[in-house]
């Protein structure tokens, strides 16, 4: 995984978790996909990162 792409979690008003979020590094910390486990969020991130350097 590179630096590019971050999985962070995503928080209610009670500090509880309530999903999961993959930001791009490089654009200002934009949302790029929004899940609702990590394991989804960090292929997703994966994806993200192959298609960028394939291309």
């Amino acid at each position: 995984m590179s630096d590019r792409y971050a999985v962070v979690k995503e928080f209610d008003d009670d500090d509880e978790v309530i999903g999961w979020k993959v930001i791009d590094t490089e654009q200002d910390n934009q949302v790029m996909a929004s899940h609702s486990s990590e394991a989804d969020a960090q292929h997703a991130a994966s994806e993200l990162e192959r298609r960028r350097s394939s291309s």
